[in-house]
């Protein structure tokens, strides 16, 4: 059980560090450009660091990932070559206040929105994952995303421990659940025109039918989550 229960805590370290309720906006305009904003709350995990704080031993509060952790600082880091991004104006950077802040910026077209992108899609090689996130044609816009930009990697292998029977594997992810709350991915993606068509039926469509929101659980790990969707519109 203390050995569990060590896992679980190391555990929610690594969580705090990297997984969060993420809200990604695209708006595309008729000329081709547009807006992208990103809204980061880390709420539920702050909590949870300061929770853990006061469950540790004193020793253990002294780790580097508890001590020094600067969550604004790390995930202001992704996106620091922005401003000097060609085709990338008016970005700006709002710091709600520790554990919530949103990124926004203007692109000329949606070469500049994928050299944007392409910092957070970088995989722990460095490698970029998907070096084109969009693709924008007359009356069609695609999201060519193949994975949630880097989030649905981390929740592969939750609650389970090496040796451990799938009950138990069961049973703590459960207790994660339970600690985390509801973590969504939620993208926005609105178009100058009625979209007519989606390929991805789980997004949703507004009722203008100009725009279609896309939610996913991450921490549903029984769903293959797709985030590609190739719209059309007129």
């Amino acid at each position: 059980m203390k050995k569990n229960l060590h896992w679980l805590l190391a555990l929610w370290a690594v969580l705090a560090c990297g997984c969060f309720n993420v809200t990604d906006e695209l708006t595309i305009e008729s000329g081709g450009g547009g807006t992208f904003s990103t809204r980061i709350d880390a709420t539920r995990m702050m909590e949870m660091m300061r929770m853990m704080e006061t469950m540790m031993a004193d020793s253990a509060k002294d780790q580097p990932s508890l001590k020094d952790l600067d969550l604004k600082d790390s995930l202001m880091k992704t996106w620091t070559d922005l401003e000097k991004t060609p085709g990338i104006s008016e970005v700006r950077r709002n710091v709600e206040n520790d554990a919530v802040f949103t990124i926004s910026f203007r692109f000329s077209d949606v070469n500049a929105l994928n050299k944007a992108l392409a910092n957070r899609s970088r995989d722990s090689a460095g490698n970029v994952k998907d070096p084109s996130s969009y693709t924008l044609e007359k009356g069609r816009l695609v999201c060519n995303l193949s994975s949630l930009t880097g989030m649905g990697d981390m929740m592969k292998g939750l609650g389970e421990i090496p040796g451990a029977d799938a009950d138990s594997a069961a049973m703590n992810m459960e207790m994660i659940k339970m600690m985390l709350g509801d973590m969504k991915y939620t993208t926005i993606h609105r178009v100058p025109g009625k979209v007519v068509d989606y390929t991805n039926k789980k997004a949703k469509l507004s009722p203008d039918g100009r725009s279609l929101t896309l939610e996913i659980d991450l921490l549903d790990q029984e769903t293959v989550h797709s985030m590609h969707n190739d719209i059309k519109f007129k």
